[in-house]
């Protein structure tokens, strides 16, 4: 399990890795939603990443989000899984200016979504997974969105 950062806690973030270096896997950035409010969250997943979505929850390597709950509730709604990986891709992907169509990056196999994040696009989760507004909400994040890498918390 990976510590959380608590409300009320004070973070030093290190605004110099905006724009300048690619953030890793499971580091804790500070990130603007599309609604423009800073949220801290984690990176799962990267450019060019594979993600594997299913009813059960996301994989990301040995990495696994439990029960994504959009995903679930698209499922439920729609006839067959090909329908519902579209459905949800269109959320993770509505941020993506430069994707001409999702079917290049979504393939349905075996009840699960596999899905490769775009260039200059990262894919972030709260660390209480049950309970956070992230890009299974917002979509893939633009690296532009991202304010900077937490370096230290107290």
């Amino acid at each position: 399990m990976l510590d959380s950062i608590a409300d009320g806690t004070y973070v030093v973030v290190d605004k110099s890795y905006f724009g300048n270096k690619k953030h890793d896997f499971k580091d804790i950035i500070i990130v603007k939603n599309p609604s423009n409010i800073s949220f801290v969250k984690r990176v799962i997943g990267q450019e060019r990443d594979i993600l594997k979505i299913s009813d059960q929850g996301i994989i990301k390597g040995d990495y696994f989000i439990p029960h994504d709950p959009i995903f679930f509730s698209i499922k439920n709604d729609l006839v067959s899984e090909v329908a519902a990986c579209i459905e949800y891709a269109n959320i993770l992907y509505r941020n993506v200016e430069e994707v001409e169509s999702i079917f290049e990056f979504v393939s349905e196999n075996n009840s699960v979504c596999t899905m490769h994040i775009p260039k200059g696009y990262y894919f972030v989760v709260g660390d209480n997974p049950f309970e956070s507004m992230d890009s299974r909400f917002w979509g893939f994040i633009d690296e532009t969105q991202i304010v900077g890498k937490v370096i230290a918390v107290f």
